[in-house]
């Protein structure tokens, strides 16, 4: 219909010019086709639009040639199409560089976590070994991820078992007297340890084997029940407890009137004691070893400046007995 419309339009020219004019219009309608069909692309580089053309391509590749554009084999490209849109997205690929030790691997990555490049690098990295940046952290352009070298070895130890101490009650020894009747001997083990190192420094030693090499062998001491006593002229006492020490002697005549440490006057009986050694107000029986010499019963109910340690004073009536006592080893029962 158009044609028609456009001869009729024509009738007044020339046949040569009427052909003419005829192909320019079709040409143009040819023309005008064509550039419809066309697909408009616009490319796109890290977000920023970098170009934009008519093409009639719509695959990958042959878009990317069309744009001119140099890509590389990490950079990430996606197309998308809506009808005769097209929109090429290319995200470039940036250096990622894992470091363990002495290896260093240098890769390009567009996304993903700490953990994804280390596995792309193919660095063998211990699970619980440390890594810096975080292992879920996101990568960025230019990050340098850090694993720890973690190394192990065993170190074997030898260690000492000591030896416990049992005691066993007997009634032939006298109480407060002890024997040993079997020695203890410590036995022995060999430890196996685990260290592990981090970058060349420990940071972990885990007990891994225990073999006893030696058995320990206890000591067995003997404890005597026995009750102490001491054949005294009142006849046979028991006590707790024995001291030998060297005794003199201090005179009522000389110490009239003197009071005790304790207030009281003293009278036969009464002995200064070092209450360090002899605590005030114990009940004693004093004799010489061999029974010979007798002091008897009495108290420990006074001090002295001059009596310290194993050293006790007895208050006798007179100078006399005094002197005729002169100073001489005691034997110091301490009774029950």
């Amino acid at each position: 219909m158009f044609v028609r419309f456009f001869q009729k339009g024509l009738a007044g020219f020339t046949v040569k010019t009427r052909v003419v004019a005829m192909l320019m219009v079709c040409m143009m309608i040819l023309t005008s086709f064509v550039y419809v069909q066309m697909n408009h692309v616009t490319v796109t580089v890290d977000g920023e639009t970098v170009k934009m053309f008519l093409t009639f391509e719509n695959q990958k590749d042959a878009l990317l040639a069309a744009a001119e554009l140099d890509v590389e084999q990490e950079d990430k490209v996606s197309v998308s199409q809506n009808e005769r849109e097209i929109n090429v997205k290319i995200k470039k690929a940036f250096p990622v560089t894992v470091v363990m030790g002495k290896k260093k691997i240098t890769l390009k990555m567009t996304e993903g976590t700490v953990a994804q490049a280390i596995k792309k690098s193919g660095l063998a990295a211990d699970l619980d070994a440390k890594v810096v940046p975080a292992r879920a952290e996101k990568v960025k352009a230019d990050m340098v991820i850090t694993i720890s070298v973690r190394t192990s070895k065993t170190q074997t130890e030898k260690a000492v078992i000591p030896y416990e101490t049992i005691t066993r009650k007997t009634n032939d020894l006298y109480e407060g007297e002890k024997q040993v009747t079997q020695k203890g001997v410590n036995g022995e083990k060999t430890v196996t340890y685990e260290l592990i190192y981090e970058d060349g420094k420990q940071i972990d030693k885990t007990l891994s084997a225990t073999t006893i090499t030696k058995q320990p062998r206890n000591e067995i001491v003997s404890v005597g029940t026995k009750k102490k006593e001491v054949v005294s002229a009142a006849g046979t006492l028991a006590f707790k407890k024995v001291i030998n020490v060297v005794a003199t002697a201090y005179s009522g005549e000389i110490s009239a009137g003197r009071i005790t440490c304790l207030g009281k006057v003293p009278h036969w009986g009464t002995v200064a004691v070092d209450p360090r050694v002899i605590p005030l107000g114990t009940k004693m029986y004093i004799a010489s070893s061999d029974g010979s010499v007798v002091y008897g019963y009495c108290t420990a109910g006074d001090t002295g400046g001059a009596i310290k340690g194993a050293r006790v004073d007895l208050w006798m009536p007179t100078e006399r007995e005094c002197n005729a006592f002169g100073r001489r080893p005691m034997k110091v029962y301490i009774l029950n």
